[in-house]
C-alpha cells in the first residue's frame, strides 16, 4: 500500500475534504482519489506510481488524550497563534494573563497545555466520536497502514485514556466489518517502558477483543510494540514482537542535548540527520526511516525561532542546511517534502511519519524553575516536572546533574544534606560531589559516601557529612549523582536542602522546586504581606495587609559584603510611603537590629517602577537580607 501513499502524504487532507464519511464505494486503492492543492500540485496517477506493493508500510504517529484541559471552562482554549499577535510581551512572560495559566509539561492535572494553532476541525477533544471517525476516514482514504499511539512520555492508566483508545479500536473494527482497509494499531513507549508495555498488554491485548486491529511485521507471529526490550516483562516478551524506541541520534551533539546511541531494531519517530538515517533490524537488514514535519535538531526548546529569534531548529521551510522561513517554503512543506523524496529512493519496508494530530504544545519553565540545575551526563529531557520536581530520563551510565555556581555557602557549621528523590530506575545508590572557594576540582575526596536508595519510591534521604573533613569552607557548586548502578529509567528530585546536622529539619540553604514558587528565588513574605507571588513581567510582590511589611531572602547567602557596598533594586510602589529599608545579618552577627539596616527614599504611588541604588556600610559575609518595601505603609 505504501508507494501510492508515500507520494501524496503531504496533501491528503486537502484532497479528501469533499468525500462523505464512510462512502459506499471503496477509496482505498490508488487511482480513486484525485485532487490539486493550493500550490497546483496534483496527486499522482496509478500510471505514475505503479501498483501497490506488498511488505511496504507507512506508519503514522497518533496522539490521544488531547483537548481535555484546553477546553476546560474558563481556561481555554489557549492558542499561541492567537495570543502572540495580540500580546507580543507574552513571548517572554510565563505569567502573562493571556496564557490563562497554560503552563506546564507532561501532566496536565492542575494546569493545561496550549494549542500552537487552530486544528482543522476547530478546537476539539480527541475522544469525541466524530473526531475519531473523521480522523480514521482521512487516514484510511490515504492508505496509511498503521497508527502509532504515543505513550513515549505519557502514562497508560490516566482517566479517559483507556476509554478513548478502546473507542478507536471499536471504530477500526467497524471499518473492518465494512470491508474497508483501516490502519492497524501499534503502541510506542519509552519512559518507564517496561511498566507501560505491561499495562498496554493488560488493557488492550490480554483478550481477543481487538485482534483484528493489531499490526504484525512480515514473518512474525506476534503483534508489534515499540519500547525497551531490556525492561519488558516475560509476559510482554512472549506476546509481542518488540522494536526499540529510538530517540534522535545526532551528528552535532549540541550543548544540553543527548546523543542517544543508534540501536539495532531502533524505530525513530524523528531524525536529526539530513538526509535521514536508515535503521536496521537485529539481523542487520535495512528496515525503517523517519519522515517528520519539523525537527528540534539543535535545541530542545522547539520554539527558539518564533519566540526568541534564535535560528537553530529545522522548521517547516528547512531543507538541506537552508533555513527558509518564507511563506512559500513553509506552505510547500519543503522540510517534509525532501524527506519523502529521499525516503522513496531508499525503498525500505517501513516509513514512520510524525505526526498526525498533535495540535498542542507545552509551555515549560526553563532555568528559573530548575533553579539552574543542569544535566551534565546521560540525562535527557531534563526539566521541571509537574508537582514541583526536577528530573529527566537516564540515557546511559553515570548520570548526574550540577547546580549553578553559588556565591559561597558556608558549610563549616552545616554538616548534612537532605534530598527527596523519586527513583524510577533500578539504581541502588546516590551520592553528592562538591567544590568550594578553596578547591574547585571535582574529585572523589570531595564526595559523599553512596547512600542506599529504594527503586520506584519517592523518599527523603539524609547525607551526614559531619565526618567528612573535606566538607568545609564555602560551597560554590554541588553535583548530584541520582542513580548509581542504573543506565535506564528516570529520576525526579523534590528538594535538596543543606541543614545544620542529620537530625535537623530546618534548611539553612537549598533548592525547593515548587515552581512557580521557585521563581521567588527563596524570598518569602515574613510579615504583613499576602499573595506574595511571581508577577507578570518578571517581578515578585504581594499585597500589604498591615504594619511593618517585609520580605526575607533565603539564608546563608555567602556574599562577601566587605568588597560589595551597593544594593540595586527596581521597585513599583503603589502606596503613599516615601521610604524603603534594608536589614541584614552576617555569619558573625545573625541578630536583626537597627544597627544593621539602611533606609532610603522611594517615590510614592509609582506604578511604572524606579531603580534605586542603596549604599551600605557593611562588612563580613552576608547571611540573610530583609527588605521592608514600603516603610511605615499599612496597605
Amino acid at each position: 500500500m505504501a508507494t501510492f501513499v508515500r507520494s501524496i502524504i503531504v496533501s491528503f487532507i486537502v484532497i479528501v475534504s469533499s468525500i462523505s464519511f464512510f462512502p459506499s464505494f471503496a477509496v482505498d486503492a490508488p487511482g480513486q482519489l484525485s485532487g490539486t492543492d493550493d500550490l497546483k500540485r496534483q496527486l499522482a496517477s496509478p500510471e505514475q506510481v505503479g501498483p501497490l506493493r506488498t511488505n511496504h508500510f507507512v506508519g503514522l504517529f497518533y496522539f490521544v488524550g488531547r483537548g481535555e484541559e484546553t477546553l476546560d471552562g474558563n481556561k481555554g482554549p489557549t492558542d499561541v497563534s492567537v495570543v502572540l499577535p495580540a500580546n507580543p510581551t507574552a513571548k517572554t512572560d510565563p505569567f502573562h494573563p493571556a496564557w490563562n495559566n497554560s503552563l506546564y509539561n507532561y501532566c496536565y492535572a492542575n494546569q493545561h497545555p496550549s494549542y500552537w494553532g487552530k486544528p482543522l476541525f476547530n478546537y476539539y477533544r480527541s475522544k469525541d466520536p466524530w473526531v475519531i471517525r473523521k480522523n480514521l476516514q482521512l487516514i484510511t482514504n490515504a492508505g496509511i497502514d498503521f497508527l502509532v499511539f504515543d505513550f513515549s512520555n505519557n502514562e497508560v492508566l490516566v482517566p479517559g485514556i483507556i476509554t478513548e483508545v478502546n473507542s478507536i479500536f471499536d471504530a477500526i473494527k467497524a471499518l473492518v466489518a465494512q470491508k474497508r482497509n483501516p490502519p492497524f494499531v501499534v503502541f510506542y513507549t519509552n519512559t518507564n517502558s517496561g511498566a507501560y508495555m505491561q499495562q498496554i498488554y493488560d488493557n488492550f491485548y490480554s483478550s481477543d477483543a481487538n485482534t483484528s486491529t493489531y499490526f504484525f511485521l512480515p514473518n512474525t507471529s506476534n503483534p508489534l510494540i515499540i519500547g525497551k526490550e531490556s525492561e519488558a516483562t516475560p509476559v510482554v516478551k512472549r506476546h509481542f514482537t518488540i522494536r526499540e524506541s529510538q530517540w534522535p541520534h545526532t551528528p552535532m551533539q549540541p550543548q544540553s542535548m543527548i546523543d542517544w546511541p543508534k540501536k539495532p531494531n531502533g524505530w525513530p519517530w524523528i531524525d536529526w540527520y539530513r538526509p535521514q538515517e536508515v535503521y536496521q533490524n537485529s539481523s542487520g537488514a535495512d528496515e525503517i526511516i523517519s519522515v517528520s514535519v519539523a525537527q528540534h535538531a539543535e535545541d530542545c526548546i522547539m520554539s527558539t525561532y518564533p519566540f526568541y529569534g534564535i535560528d537553530k531548529n529545522w522548521g517547516r521551510g528547512y531543507s538541506y542546511n537552508t533555513r527558509d522561513h518564507s511563506n512559500a517554503a513553509i506552505n510547500r512543506g519543503a522540510n517534509i517534502e525532501e524527506q519523502w523524496v529521499y525516503a522513496l529512493t531508499k525503498d525500505l519496508p517501513v516509513v514512520f511519519v510524525t505526526g498526525w494530530n498533535e495540535w498542542i504544545c507545552m509551555r515549560m519553565l526553563d532555568g528559573e524553575a530548575t533553579q539552574y540545575w543542569t544535566p551534565a551526563n546521560n540525562v535527557g529531557n531534563f526539566g521541571w516536572q509537574t508537582g514541583g520536581w526536577i528530573g529527566g530520563n537516564i540515557s546511559g551510565s553515570g548520570p548526574y546533574i550540577i547546580s549553578s555556581t553559588l556565591s559561597g555557602v558556608d558549610i563549616n557549621t552545616n554538616k548534612a544534606i537532605k534530598v527527596r528523590i523519586m527513583n524510577g530506575s533500578s539504581a541502588t545508590s546516590l551520592k553528592f560531589y562538591w567544590i568550594t572557594n578553596n578547591d574547585n576540582n571535582w574529585n572523589e575526596d570531595k564526595s559523599s559516601a553512596p547512600i542506599t536508595i529504594t527503586p520506584n519510591v519517592a523518599k527523603e534521604y539524609t547525607i551526614d557529612l559531619s565526618g567528612n573533613t573535606n566538607w568545609r569552607d564555602n560551597l560554590t557548586q554541588l553535583r548530584l549523582d541520582p542513580a548509581g548502578g542504573a543506565s535506564t529509567g528516570y529520576f525526579n528530585v523534590d528538594y535538596i536542602r543543606i541543614v545544620r546536622n542529620a537530625s535537623s529539619t530546618t534548611s539553612v540553604f537549598g533548592w525547593e522546586f515548587d515552581a512557580p514558587m521557585s521563581l521567588l528565588e527563596n524570598w518569602t513574605a515574613t510579615h504583613s504581606i499576602s499573595n506574595f507571588l511571581p508577577q507578570t513581567g518578571g517581578w515578585i510582590g504581594g499585597d500589604i495587609t498591615g504594619s511593618d511589611p517585609n520580605i526575607t531572602s533565603g539564608d546563608m547567602l555567602g556574599v562577601d559584603i566587605s568588597a560589595n557596598k551597593t544594593i540595586k533594586i527596581r521597585l513599583i510602589n503603589r502606596t503613599s510611603s516615601t521610604n524603603g529599608k534594608f536589614y541584614y545579618t552576617t555569619t558573625t552577627d545573625n541578630v536583626w537590629n537597627e544597627a544593621k539596616s539602611k533606609a532610603f527614599a522611594i517615590t510614592p504611588n509609582n506604578v511604572n517602577g524606579t531603580e534605586y541604588s542603596v549604599t551600605m556600610s557593611w562588612t563580613g559575609i552576608l547571611k540573610q537580607l530583609r527588605f521592608d518595601p514600603e516603610y511605615n505603609a499599612t496597605s
